[in-house]
């Protein structure tokens, strides 16, 4: 069964209305063309599915991270360089797969600073959860004082 049909029929099921609660939409392509221009904005490619690719056989692993950079390219206008690792997972088949796909480098989800000559396949990266100031200013300020 199709994915996008697998999940709204247990939506249905569930009693879920198909509109999405306004503060966990997905952008809109306008949307994420003007992020895009922000001077402190990169846009990564992450997935068709959001699927874990170490599940996955070879091929669909590629398709997935190929499929996702092609798809945000075109829509962006520009090269896509820059890979996250849905879930942060990842495994020497996906670190290669990103790899020849011609990615410069890629992210995970360990909430670390990035140190000079880290391998650029597994570079940690703080995700952007909903966090306040008084949270991520002193994370920041650890990051760049130690």
């Amino acid at each position: 069964m199709e994915r996008a049909a697998a999940l709204e029929q247990l939506m249905r099921w569930a009693g879920i209305p198909k509109t999405a609660r306004p503060e966990r939409r997905m952008l809109n392509v306008c949307e994420l063309q003007a992020l895009a221009k922000h001077p402190l904005i990169t846009i990564r490619a992450h997935t068709e599915a959001h699927a874990s690719l170490p599940s996955l056989p070879v091929e669909e692993q590629e398709r997935e991270i190929r499929g996702s950079r092609e798809t945000l390219q075109k829509l962006m206008g520009n090269p896509i360089e820059f890979f996250a690792y849905p879930y942060g997972e990842y495994n020497a088949t996906t670190i290669e797969c990103v790899r020849r796909t011609g990615f410069r480098a890629a992210f995970t989800t360990r909430p670390e600073v990035v140190m000079p000559h880290a391998y650029p396949f597994t570079l940690p990266r703080r995700a952007g959860q909903n966090v306040g100031g008084d949270v991520f200013g002193p994370w920041l300020r650890r990051a760049f004082l130690t």
